[in-house]
């Protein structure tokens, strides 16, 4: 979304003019960098007016030190910058007259405002294709072979709580147990779902009854009808959590568990699974799925998984599958 912010350097008796511009005619938030403080000192409050600006107009009628200093602060920034004078273009150093300048003078006061304004517009309108296209070429990789991929230790790293807690649009939980979501996400998940009651939240977990429970229960060097049991307790504490929440829905797959995923919106968390530790203790990647192949790779799967007639189904308390036992 565009952040509509002009933030102005050294200004002097052309301020009421860009003022009523931005603000009445272009509907921006405008802000005096030597005059709205957000550092104690003057530079560093003016770096941070640039940095979380759109536009900066920037006057460098006196050819200031600091203010072109500044300038060049904006250039360096990538701004997009509207530059004005009062003296004649000719006289500003070579690597500024490159630049297209607005000119003033102290009677053209009119004419200045509907110049500013036409110059900011097209700077508007510059910003948003700008940002579109960089929207359409991060969607459009689809050759892509190589991604940015977040790394950390573990999941407390990852800060999930805070990831769940500002979901939008959907959770997608894909774990073999999820003694962890019920321990530590719980209540993020309802925080989420309070802010926005259209959220939909699904969990999707091993099967208790699974023949690969008891594989995976071996493989951590745990009893395997106590394994069993800690997978129905956690699956049985998100039932009578959400059990009244339409938007929120708990099933189980009898196969062998290939993924430990938490998708949040189009950011994908992806645990690493090993063979003696429990996934929460590993290393988790965080990625995103607007690329294709991410997308196929986890959200797919997921979704794959979910739908599977065969091996996934609701859960519901008490409704066990007879599902032989004797691997026990």
């Amino acid at each position: 979304m565009l952040c509509n912010h002009a933030i102005c350097g050294r200004i002097n008796d052309t301020w009421e003019s860009i003022q009523e511009v931005c603000v009445r005619d272009c509907e921006l938030e405008i802000a005096r960098a030597d005059i709205r403080n957000l550092r104690p000192k003057l530079q560093d409050n003016i770096f941070r007016h640039i940095d979380e600006s759109d536009i900066t107009v920037i006057d460098v009628s006196d050819l200031n030190s600091n203010v072109l200093f500044e300038f060049g602060y904006a250039a360096a920034r990538e701004k997009y910058i509207v530059p004005i004078t009062k003296g004649e273009i000719e006289s500003l150093p070579t690597d500024l007259r490159s630049y297209i300048f607005l000119t003033y003078t102290d009677g053209s006061g009119d004419q200045f405002k509907i110049e500013l304004r036409n110059r900011l517009r097209e700077e508007l309108k510059r910003i948003r294709s700008d940002r579109e296209k960089l929207l359409l070429e991060e969607k459009t990789h689809i050759v892509k072979s190589s991604f940015e991929v977040k790394c950390y230790v573990n999941r407390d790293e990852a800060n999930l709580k805070t990831v769940f807690a500002g979901a939008e649009r959907d959770i997608k939980i894909l774990q073999s147990n999820l003694t962890t979501v019920v321990s530590e996400y719980v209540d993020s998940i309802k925080t989420a779902l309070d802010k926005k009651p259209s959220l939909r939240v699904s969990f999707l977990a091993l099967d208790p009854e699974s023949y690969f429970a008891a594989v995976r229960a071996r493989q951590l060097g745990h009893e395997v009808s106590e394994f069993r049991d800690e997978l129905h307790s956690a699956l049985y504490e998100l039932y009578k959590t959400f059990r009244n929440n339409e938007t929120v829905e708990i099933r189980v797959y009898d196969d062998f568990p290939t993924q430990i995923s938490f998708i949040v919106d189009n950011t994908i968390y992806n645990g690493v699974v090993s063979k003696y530790q429990q996934s929460r203790n590993n290393c988790i990647f965080k990625l995103n799925d607007i690329y294709p192949t991410l997308h196929t790779s986890f959200v797919l799967h997921f979704t794959s998984v979910w739908r599977d007639q065969v091996t996934t189904r609701k859960y519901l308390p008490f409704s066990r599958r007879n599902i032989p036992r004797s691997d026990d």
